[in-house]
Order: structure tokens, then C-alpha cells, then sequence
């Protein structure tokens, strides 16, 4: 039966879809590939965040730099960090905490940065750094002016490369950032994406730990109303820079599910697609496609064995053929591939087999 929807909900929806629009706007082209890449669009799935208004994921291909306004999201406490957040996402998505062996593995591929920059009135801070096989997760600070939980904000520019301890570029990093207000000065900003393995290379050879510039211009504000539609105000124009490392850790733990054939949803109606050479690491995940390309929009989920589930960030997928893709994306957080029981496409779930080394 179909959904009657309020007048309101009607505007809500139209207003969210704007802010995409928005969104989109602002891409930048990040890593040079060398392949065909499928970006790819929106889950689409509404979710509830944490103070109850409506919010809507959205999954973009790593390739790009892109602004995500995301109104209310997660509410990220004092001081918290990459732990933090991600503890928040976890609860977010299911119910209870997050469990103390997925805590640990955060804390042991986070590194701490704490950097900072004033312009104006604006302080930025490089508070944390994760890093693991060509995936990373970057949190940042801005503090100093008043941040209003209901608005969206992002910066006009945001860039992110890899550097040589003489500082030559060894390359650009795809990235999306996730932005949190939670009321009052403090507004925190998640950049994640991936790296690509020619310049994950160079930068093991170049002595073993991933060199970041970080640039960051103009933060902007975004208000939207049901009536006036998105308006944006200058915050503070500017320009935030900064340079550090973080060690390049790589996992060679990884698990394996076999080849299956998983049933997508497609205009209302289902249809078989095979999913094969499915390989899981603590921050992705890898696998070929061969279907009906739509079905894309139906993203991996990761299931764990007490139930709980976590989704992507973001994805590219090069197309070998008519009907098959080489498909990778990246979790939402890092894993602990030993709580990990199976990976669900569209309504199928294939359990993972034994991990290899």
C-alpha cells in the first residue's frame, strides 16, 4: 500500500532533495583514475537522527570531493574525536553501545593530531586521523562561533593531498565530509575517503608514513525553510592549512564469503543479480557484480554476529563489461572482522567463511 504523505512531509522532501542539489554543486574531481567510475547515488533511505528530526544518508563516489549538508546528524560530545563519533554512529544505526572489541579497533588505527589554526574568529582543528589500506577517516574541529544544530554548514573548498616528506605531491585524496553541529560554538566535520593505491605506494616508500596538506577555505551557512527554500551566509572567509602524518598502516586480514546470487529491488520489483569474489577487509570491501547496474543503489551492508549492521560511506565501481562491475566501497567505520557473521545485498545476506592471512 502506498504511503499518503502530509503536505509538509511533501515540502520536507523537496527541501532535502534541494540540499542535494546543493551538495552536488560543490564536487571537485579528487584522485586521477585511470578507470571508468561509477559514482554512486543515493541510498535514498531515511533515517531518524539522534534529536528525532529527519535526515538522509548518502553515499558518493570516493573520487570526489564532496560537501554533504546533512542538517541534524549524528551528536558528536565534547572532545570526542574519531572514538566518539563513531560510537554515536554505531548507537545510531542500532540499539546499544558500541561493543568494547569494535572500540578497540578504532583506537588502535586512530592517531591523534591536534593542530590548529585561527582566522578571524574561527579556530580549525585537526583533532584525529584514521588510516588503513588506502581508506582514511579525518576529524576536524571548528570552534569559535555560534553553530546552530538545525542549519547545514560546509567550506566553499576543501582539499587533501599526499605529500613527500620534501613535500612533492604523491596525490590527491577523494574525499565527502559529514558535518555535525551540536548548538552553541563547536561544529565537527568528518572527511573520508580513499587513496589511491599508486599514491599509497609512494607514500610507503617514502618512508613508510602518509603525509597530509590539509585546506580548508570559506565556511559557509545554510538555512533552510519550508518557504524561502536554501539561502547561504558567509561565516568567515579564510583559508586553513595544515601538514601532518599519521603512520601507513596496512592489514593484510581479510574474510571471504562465497559466490551468490542476491535478490534486488528494482522499480517494486525483484530481481537476481550475482554477487562473487566477495573479499572483506576492517575498512572496505571488494566484489564483482554482474546484473542490472540499478541495483546499485541498494548499498552492502555489514552484519555483525550480535545483530548490529553498519553501512558505506562511498564507492566506485569500474565496469569490465556490459552487466559486470568490479565494485569497492568503504565502511562507515573500521571493523573487528572477528564480530563480522555476514554482508547483505539488497534483501540477501551471504555469511562470511574463515579469514585468511
Amino acid at each position: 500500500m502506498n504511503e499518503i504523505k502530509s503536505g509538509r512531509e511533501k515540502a520536507e522532501e523537496s527541501l532535502y532533495r534541494s540540499a542535494y542539489r546543493d551538495a552536488f554543486d560543490q564536487v571537485k574531481l579528487g584522485i586521477d583514475a585511470r578507470e571508468k567510475v561509477l559514482g554512486i547515488a543515493a541510498e535514498g533511505k531515511e533515517k531518524r537522527s539522534l534529536h528525532g528530526r529527519r535526515r538522509f544518508s548518502m553515499a558518493m563516489a570516493v573520487c570526489m570531493a564532496v560537501v554533504l549538508i546533512t542538517g541534524t546528524a549524528l551528536a558528536v560530545t565534547a572532545g570526542g574525536g574519531l572514538k566518539s563519533w563513531f560510537s554515536d554512529e554505531w548507537g545510531y544505526n542500532n540499539d546499544g553501545e558500541m561493543p568494547a572489541e569494535q572500540q578497540q579497533i578504532v583506537e588502535s588505527l586512530s592517531t591523534p593530531v591536534g593542530i590548529s589554526q585561527t582566522v578571524g574568529n574561527l579556530t580549525v582543528t585537526v583533532d584525529s586521523v584514521a588510516y588503513s589500506d588506502g581508506y582514511y577517516w579525518l576529524m576536524v574541529n571548528a570552534e569559535g562561533m555560534k553553530f546552530d544544530e538545525d542549519n547545514g554548514y560546509s567550506c566553499r573548498k576543501s582539499d587533501l593531498r599526499i605529500v613527500s616528506e620534501d613535500g612533492r605531491e604523491l596525490g590527491q585524496c577523494g574525499s565527502s565530509i559529514t558535518q555535525t553541529a551540536r548548538g552553541g560554538s563547536s561544529l565537527k566535520m568528518l572527511f573520508e575517503g580513499e587513496i589511491s593505491p599508486e599514491s599509497a605506494e609512494a607514500a610507503l616508500a617514502d618512508g613508510g608514513n602518509m603525509h597530509f596538506m590539509l585546506s580548508i577555505s570559506d565556511f559557509v551557512e545554510k538555512k533552510r525553510g519550508i518557504v524561502t527554500g536554501t539561502k547561504e551566509y558567509v561565516l568567515q572567509e579564510g583559508t586553513w592549512s595544515f601538514e601532518f602524518e599519521v603512520p601507513a598502516a596496512e592489514s593484510e586480514e581479510m574474510l571471504t564469503a562465497p559466490d551468490s546470487d542476491a535478490v534486488f529491488t528494482l522499480g517494486g520489483e525483484e530481481t537476481m543479480c550475482r554477487v562473487r569474489d566477495i573479499q572483506i577487509n576492517m575498512v572496505g570491501i571488494k566484489y564483482m557484480f554482474e546484473g542490472e547496474n540499478e541495483a546499485h543503489s541498494e548499498l552492502p551492508r555489514l552484519i555483525f554476529k550480535d545483530g548490529s549492521e553498519i553501512g558505506v560511506t562511498g564507492g566506485s565501481g569500474v565496469q569490465l563489461e556490459e552487466g559486470s562491475w568490479q565494485m569497492k566501497y568503504q565502511w562507515s567505520m573500521p571493523v573487528d572482522l572477528n564480530q563480522v557473521e555476514a554482508v547483505k545485498f539488497g534483501k540477501t545476506e551471504v555469511y562470511v567463511e574463515a579469514e585468511v592471512e
